[in-house]
């Protein structure tokens, strides 16, 4: 049976290479889509031998986006602290759609949050947690000679949330966040900030005790202010996000998840602007202890936009990165 701690660990891993996709120009686009990402990337279906609930929602990413809640008897586990270090190398830094440059990203991130015990709901469980998440963006640390580290970034995020399990295989998810972008230079200026309302509806399907698959739509509204646009509301968007992985325990304490994400973007402040966008990938786990776990993974990217000013970018991204989470 998976301790807590090692089903937030897990989730987590698998959830946080969404968050390190932060570009110049489109860093403040890509830090805010991780959140969401985060939120559809690991989730685990109770093996055959446990009778536990689990809940999806990793680190927070993103996502994938992005809790995590193991419904148990014991004692109620009231604080969680989460600790991740992320290097990955990205081939298209700005998001271009020509002259494409790429780089390193380092990505350090820390989290605390309240996650109280869930309490019955109808014949499901519903759990709420609340938290801060702060992020650290280091860009060209593969000694490039391109200046990249003067987008260096940070991203804070305040949550909270409430998630309902149900019918054992159910997951549906209320969420709202505030997140905020800081640039190293100027002296930690602040240019973006952003309100989010998130709501979303997972169904896994079991193959195995060791195999299933995860179908989730998660969507949200961001109401944005930009301090460096022309229209400081521009990045006003509806975010619709569908979502399917398959999950394997391929050998013990080691997890693997390829998977496809779709997600629409419609601007809102914009003249017709829609935005596509596919992403595919693979992460690979492997739980070292209850409490630390080690990743690799890979991923591909494209962008197509009714807008052409905006690029319809191609990238490819690869790293690894070592997490730790404790409960108390």
């Amino acid at each position: 049976m998976l301790s807590p701690a090692k089903v937030v660990l897990i989730l987590c891993s698998l959830a946080l290479p969404a968050f390190a996709q932060g570009t110049a120009a489109a860093r403040m686009e890509s830090a805010t889509r991780g959140d969401q990402s985060v939120r559809l990337q690991g989730t685990l279906t109770p093996r055959a031998d446990s009778s536990a609930v689990l809940e999806l929602y990793p680190g927070e990413a993103e996502d994938v986006g992005t809790p995590s809640v193991l419904v148990t008897g014991g004692a109620p586990r009231l604080f969680e602290a989460f600790f991740d270090s992320q290097y990955l190398h990205t081939s298209n830094v700005y998001l271009t759609e020509r002259a494409t440059m790429e780089t390193g990203i380092l990505v350090n991130t820390v989290q605390a949050a309240f996650t109280p015990r869930p309490l019955s709901a109808g014949d499901g469980q519903i759990a709420f947690r609340a938290g801060y998440r702060h992020q650290r963006y280091n860009y060209g640390l593969d000694k490039t000679s391109n200046q990249f580290n003067n987008i260096d970034f940070d991203s804070g995020t305040a949550f909270l949330n409430g998630r309902y399990t149900f019918g054992r295989n159910w997951t549906a998810l209320f969420e709202v966040d505030y997140n905020r972008l800081i640039s190293h230079e100027d002296g930690w200026h602040e240019f973006y900030t952003e309100l989010s309302p998130v709501w979303g509806l997972e169904r896994q399907f079991p193959i195995s005790p060791s195999q299933w698959i995860s179908l989730a739509f998660v969507g949200s509204f961001h109401w944005t202010y930009t301090e460096a646009s022309p229209d400081t509301n521009s990045s006003n968007r509806l975010d619709s996000i569908l979502a399917l992985s398959y999950n394997v325990e391929a050998l013990p304490r080691l997890l693997l998840q390829p998977y496809y994400r779709i997600q629409h973007s419609h601007y809102s402040e914009s003249t017709g602007r829609d935005d596509l966008l596919h992403t595919a990938g693979i992460s690979v786990v492997y739980q070292l202890t209850d409490r630390a776990s080690i990743r690799s993974f890979v991923s591909w990217e494209a962008r197509e936009s009714s807008d052409s000013s905006i690029a319809d970018y191609r990238k490819l991204d690869a790293g690894g990165g070592l997490s730790l989470v404790f409960q108390f």
